[in-house]
Protein backbone atom coordinates (compact mmCIF):
# COMPACT_ATOMS: atom_id res chain seq x y z
CA UNK A 1 0.00 0.00 0.00
CA UNK A 2 1.65 3.35 -0.58
CA UNK A 3 2.20 5.36 2.21
CA UNK A 4 2.44 8.90 -0.34
CA UNK A 5 -0.88 8.32 -1.59
CA UNK A 6 -2.38 7.71 1.61
CA UNK A 7 -0.86 10.54 3.19
CA UNK A 8 -1.95 12.23 0.37
CA UNK A 9 -5.42 11.45 0.46
CA UNK A 10 -5.89 11.93 4.31
CA UNK A 11 -4.75 15.60 3.47
CA UNK A 12 -7.19 15.93 0.84
CA UNK A 13 -9.96 14.30 2.84
CA UNK A 14 -9.34 16.63 5.99
CA UNK A 15 -9.19 19.50 4.22
CA UNK A 16 -12.39 19.21 2.12
CA UNK A 17 -14.18 17.38 5.53
CA UNK A 18 -15.30 14.33 3.86
CA UNK A 19 -14.82 10.61 5.03
CA UNK A 20 -11.72 8.75 3.51
CA UNK A 21 -12.78 5.11 1.78
CA UNK A 22 -8.87 3.15 1.45
CA UNK A 23 -9.61 0.31 -0.53
CA UNK A 24 -7.07 -2.29 -1.28
CA UNK A 25 -8.28 -5.42 -3.35
CA UNK A 26 -6.34 -9.02 -4.49
CA UNK A 27 -7.39 -11.18 -6.98
CA UNK A 28 -7.97 -15.32 -5.29
CA UNK A 29 -6.62 -16.52 -8.52
CA UNK A 30 -3.45 -15.28 -7.87
CA UNK A 31 -3.70 -18.64 -5.45
CA UNK A 32 -4.98 -21.11 -8.38
CA UNK A 33 -1.47 -21.74 -9.11
CA UNK A 34 -0.85 -23.73 -5.65
CA UNK A 35 -3.84 -26.01 -6.64
CA UNK A 36 -5.11 -25.92 -2.90
CA UNK A 37 -8.33 -28.15 -2.42
CA UNK A 38 -11.19 -28.38 0.41
CA UNK A 39 -10.38 -27.54 4.09
CA UNK A 40 -6.87 -26.16 3.28
CA UNK A 41 -8.04 -23.85 0.28
CA UNK A 42 -10.72 -22.16 2.45
CA UNK A 43 -8.06 -21.11 5.40
CA UNK A 44 -5.62 -19.72 3.09
CA UNK A 45 -7.47 -17.11 1.20
CA UNK A 46 -8.91 -16.21 4.61
CA UNK A 47 -5.41 -15.74 6.33
CA UNK A 48 -4.56 -13.89 2.59
CA UNK A 49 -7.17 -11.47 3.26
CA UNK A 50 -6.82 -11.06 7.00
CA UNK A 51 -2.71 -10.51 5.79
CA UNK A 52 -4.27 -7.52 3.29
CA UNK A 53 -6.44 -6.25 6.16
CA UNK A 54 -3.62 -6.02 8.70
CA UNK A 55 -1.83 -4.16 6.03
CA UNK A 56 -4.13 -1.51 5.03
CA UNK A 57 -5.11 -1.12 8.74
CA UNK A 58 -1.48 -0.71 9.53
CA UNK A 59 -0.76 1.60 6.55
CA UNK A 60 -3.88 4.27 7.95
CA UNK A 61 -2.61 3.92 11.51
CA UNK A 62 -0.54 7.06 11.59
CA UNK A 63 -2.90 8.98 9.06
CA UNK A 64 -5.21 8.44 12.23
CA UNK A 65 -3.29 9.55 14.33
CA UNK A 66 -2.16 12.89 12.40
CA UNK A 67 -5.69 13.47 11.13
CA UNK A 68 -8.04 12.55 13.90
CA UNK A 69 -10.70 14.55 11.97
CA UNK A 70 -11.28 12.28 9.17
CA UNK A 71 -13.23 9.00 9.09
CA UNK A 72 -11.77 6.35 7.54
CA UNK A 73 -13.16 3.26 6.24
CA UNK A 74 -11.14 0.29 4.83
CA UNK A 75 -12.29 -1.90 2.38
CA UNK A 76 -10.47 -5.24 0.83
CA UNK A 77 -11.96 -7.13 -1.79
CA UNK A 78 -11.24 -10.13 -3.49
CA UNK A 79 -11.39 -8.70 -7.59
CA UNK A 80 -9.09 -7.43 -9.51
CA UNK A 81 -7.40 -4.37 -8.56
CA UNK A 82 -8.88 -2.16 -11.78
CA UNK A 83 -12.31 -3.65 -10.89
CA UNK A 84 -12.25 -2.82 -7.34
CA UNK A 85 -10.86 0.51 -8.34
CA UNK A 86 -13.41 1.18 -10.82
CA UNK A 87 -16.64 0.21 -9.11
CA UNK A 88 -15.50 1.67 -5.12
CA UNK A 89 -14.60 5.04 -7.38
CA UNK A 90 -17.50 5.74 -8.56
CA UNK A 91 -19.32 8.92 -7.38
CA UNK A 92 -16.08 9.29 -4.99
CA UNK A 93 -14.82 13.57 -4.53
CA UNK A 94 -11.50 12.28 -4.90
CA UNK A 95 -9.90 9.33 -6.63
CA UNK A 96 -6.21 8.82 -5.51
CA UNK A 97 -4.24 5.61 -6.91
CA UNK A 98 -1.08 4.64 -4.99
CA UNK A 99 1.12 1.52 -5.68
CA UNK A 100 2.16 -1.32 -3.55
CA UNK A 101 5.02 0.51 -1.83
Amino acid sequence: MSVDALRYAFAATSQRHLPLEVVTSWDPALLATYRLEGTVAVEVLAAAGNRHLGTALAAVASGREKYPDVTVHVRVGTDAPAEALFERSDGAALTVVGSRG
